[in-house]
């Protein structure tokens, strides 16, 4: 089974896409008359939000066991791209979850948005209000070497977000 999802990932991956995402993005700066501040690449995202309408995605994170809520992130917006422990808000519920900002390279993605696993959440998102909240950074976004390489890096982050939430309840 995981064998035919990584094939399935890789078939959703076309060498344009591949090409695109290999180009080097370049840097962000704060808008005409915007605060610098808020703007700054790589600062400490602590305490910044994205909210927005869930958006579908290509379902990959679904294929290597870790579904998501996509949504757009502003263009000029100044947290780092990464991996995140964060809170996610559906209605009137909140859920620890985990979120990858970027454009996820590994599999082809160019465009920047944020990536969402909700622990404990079953239900559908498509076109529902989620807000989420960035807590910490838990590593840099980077590429891998494989599908699979991604998918064990991926369940070692969850690993990592889970024990610290762990560890705040003790």
């Amino acid at each position: 089974m995981a064998e035919r999802s990584e094939e399935r990932v890789r078939a959703a991956v076309s060498a344009p896409e591949r090409r695109e995402a290999e180009r080097t993005v370049p840097g962000q700066s704060a808008p005409e008359g915007g605060s610098p501040e808020q703007h700054v690449p790589g600062r400490d995202a602590a305490g910044m939000i994205v909210e927005g309408v869930v958006e579908h995605g290509r379902r990959l994170g679904r294929e290597l066991g870790f579904p998501t809520a996509n949504l757009p992130v502003p263009e000029h917006f100044g947290a780092s791209d990464g991996v995140y422990r964060t809170r996610a808000t559906v209605g009137e519920r909140t859920f620890d979850a985990m979120s990858n900002l970027g454009s996820n390279p590994s599999v082809g993605g160019v465009e920047r948005r944020l990536e969402t696993h909700i622990f404990g959440f079953g239900g559908e998102l498509y076109g529902l209000r989620l807000r989420v909240e960035l807590l910490g950074k838990i590593r840099d976004e980077r590429r891998f070497a494989s599908v699979g390489e991604l998918r064990a890096q991926i369940a070692r982050d969850r690993e990592t977000v889970l024990a610290q939430i762990a560890g705040e309840r003790e």
